[in-house]
């Protein structure tokens, strides 16, 4: 709590100039994203990274109190679920702070939204310079250099479309082939063009996998520094009962 007040201080006075002590809703909001910054850093570097992705719609879910329930529809929600179940944050802790961040931005006015979406992308650029993890507040995650493995729950979103969406830490590379291997099988798959750790065209592995949503399994992916168009990537279902 008293790094928390101390960080929220000295950036509220560095940013002095930008009416940081004049605004309450740049307040109200520097306070929150510190909250995550250093309770929920996960999810965090997921709001540095994904910020401009978030809609109008993805901020009244939030503050309904329906996330994450009601989170299949929207990509950005979808990765937060995931995001909190893979590294087992606290769903309620979670789900409350979000609600009181997309308050904030909120409001009746609906033209005062966008411009409380640009202040917020503002303090995400400048509360990042006070973590002690290495985010880059514009490029975001970039490409795995190394293997990589991860835990990936399956949800909604990934069976209706046949996708995996495994985050941006697990990118990859955009539009890059994949051969998907799971129980023996392989699968000539790709990764989408603009999303990162988003692998498409997993028709036939769900259904010879038989994965549906709430399944859980282990992602790895085999870094080959010497072929840069195409990826291995190996599935294994975990039995989580």
């Amino acid at each position: 709590m008293k790094r928390l007040f101390n960080v929220f201080t000295l950036l509220i006075m560095i940013n002095e100039d930008q009416g940081f002590n004049d605004d309450p809703v740049i307040s109200k909001m520097l306070f929150a994203i510190l909250c995550f910054q250093l309770s929920m850093q996960e999810i965090y570097k997921y709001l540095v990274e994904h910020c401009n992705e978030i809609s109008s719609d993805d901020l009244r879910i939030l503050s309904d109190g329906s996330f994450p329930d009601n989170s299949e529809g929207s990509d950005v929600l979808g990765d937060i679920s995931d995001i909190i179940r893979n590294n087992e944050i606290n769903i309620n802790n979670a789900a409350a702070l979000l609600k009181e961040l997309a308050d904030i931005i909120l409001d009746p006015d609906e033209t005062k939204v966008q411009g409380n979406k640009n202040k917020l992308e503002s303090i995400l650029s400048i509360s990042s310079s006070t973590n002690n993890t290495n985010i880059n507040a514009t490029g975001g995650a970039g490409e795995l250099t190394e293997n990589k493995a991860i835990k990936k729950w399956i949800n909604d979103t990934d069976v209706k479309y046949n996708i995996m969406t495994a985050r941006s830490e697990f990118h990859v590379g955009f539009g890059k082939r994949v051969e998907l291997e799971c129980n023996g099988k392989k699968y000539n798959v790709k990764m989408h063009s603009k999303t990162k750790g988003r692998i498409d065209g997993l028709t036939q592995f769900y259904k010879d996998t038989g994965l549906k949503k709430g399944d859980c399994c282990l992602l790895e992916y085999l870094y080959d520094k010497d072929n840069k168009n195409s990826a291995k990537i190996v599935c294994t279902p975990i039995n989580t009962d």
